[in-house]
């Protein structure tokens, strides 16, 4: 039976809503789940400059409605955290799997990085992301080189075709088209942690249930970030650690995470 709930569920960059479907084969039977899409008409990723726009369409795009339950996976886990705290009221309880999210000292250092204009050397994939190949002659081949990429090599075939099935088109003679744009991507690799700030300065006023979901592997929730948050002190967030898992684990372990999420809901 659905119950009241509304989900309204952010993804990663890269990493379309319908990549997520095992996740969330058991949550859509009881939670009405609203898919937030970073790719959108409404933003001009050619002068992006941070990640507000983003968050600005997001709250627009939710109804005022207490029961509003905010699930975010990286960057969408920055997203719902910063929506948290600037729109308490639309929200009953928060989940952040492996948000994006680091400690003041690398902010500072990142900014400098970014005036020196080294981030695209060393951002570990931005760079990559518009050397992406985005066309495959057929279905075999694409999976043969994403099941040999290290970043996948917690993810199961199935859910690795799923991944691949949401991030493409099939064209007529057979060939793929991968469909998220790597412009997008980069982008979005592009214009994250400088602005984060916000989050730390109001992180101690959340007043709602907050559960974050952190990989032991993880590049982009660290563990500095985790004692800091910790020592802020606030009764309100949670934070649990996955072992043997890298940050893509909505996609390595979708069950687990699944009946993470389901408990902490219920």
């Amino acid at each position: 039976m659905i119950n009241n709930n509304k989900i309204y569920f952010i993804h990663a960059n890269g990493y379309p809503s319908d990549a997520y479907l095992s996740l969330f084969a058991k949550i859509k039977k009881t939670n009405v789940i609203n898919n937030f899409n970073l790719v959108s008409n409404n933003i001009d990723i050619k002068n992006l400059k941070n990640w507000d726009p983003f968050h600005k369409n997001f709250i627009k795009s939710i109804d005022k409605n207490k029961n509003n339950i905010g699930i975010g996976h990286s960057i969408g886990g920055n997203l719902i955290l910063r929506s948290i705290i600037s729109s308490p009221n639309l929200f009953s309880k928060a989940i952040l799997l492996d948000p994006t999210l680091f400690i003041p000292q690398f902010i500072i250092f990142w900014k400098l990085i970014k005036i020196l204009r080294l981030d695209d050397y060393l951002h570990p994939l931005s760079k990559k992301t518009l050397k992406r190949k985005m066309k495959y002659d057929n279905y075999d081949l694409m999976f043969k080189s994403y099941r040999r990429k290290n970043v996948f090599k917690y993810i199961n075939d199935k859910n690795l075709k799923i991944y691949i099935n949401s991030i493409t088109k099939v064209n007529t003679d057979k060939s793929l088209d991968i469909t998220f744009p790597k412009e997008w991507e980069y982008k979005i690799y592009k214009t994250g942690i400088s602005e984060d700030y916000y989050i730390w300065k109001n992180i101690n006023k959340i007043n709602i249930p907050t559960l974050i979901i952190r990989a032991k592997e993880s590049n982009t929730f660290l563990e500095s970030a985790e004692k800091k948050i910790n020592k802020i002190n606030n009764k309100n967030i949670k934070i649990i650690t996955i072992e043997k898992c890298s940050h893509l684990f909505p996609l390595e372990i979708p069950k687990d995470i699944s009946k993470i999420i389901l408990d902490y809901i219920n």
